[in-house]
C-alpha cells in the first residue's frame, strides 16, 4: 500500500526515497568494512539487497495465498539473511555444521 500511495503523493514518495537512501547508506557502510565482500561495489550491493528484501516482503505478505504465521516470518528472515550472507561472500558452511 505504501508503494501505491507514494506513486500519487510526492511528499510520501520523498519520505520513501529518503528512508531507502538512509538504509542503503547503512548497508553500504557495513559492506565496505567486510573483507569477504572484495570486488563488490558497496553502493550497488546495498541497493540490490534492499530491493531484494522489499520485493520479497511485498510478495510474501501482500501477494500471499493465506495468512502468514510468526514461524513463517522467522523462516523468511532466516532465508533472507542466508541469501545476503552468501551474496556477500560469507562461508555459511561453518554455521551450518555447528547446528
Amino acid at each position: 500500500m505504501w508503494h501505491d500511495a507514494a506513486a500519487f503523493d510526492r511528499e510520501l514518495a520523498a519520505i520513501t526515497q529518503n528512508a531507502r537512501a538512509a538504509r542503503a547508506a547503512q548497508f553500504s557502510a557495513v559492506i565496505k568494512q567486510l573483507r569477504v565482500a572484495t570486488g563488490l561495489d558497496p553502493d550497488v550491493a546495498a541497493v540490490a539487497l534492499i530491493a531484494m528484501i522489499e520485493e520479497f516482503t511485498y510478495r510474501w505478505l501482500v501477494e500471499a495465498d493465506g495468512e502468514r504465521t510468526t514461524s513463517d516470518a522467522l523462516q523468511a528472515a532466516h532465508v533472507l539473511s542466508e541469501l545476503a550472507r552468501r551474496a556477500l561472500g560469507f562461508d555459511t558452511r561453518a554455521r551450518t555444521a555447528k547446528k
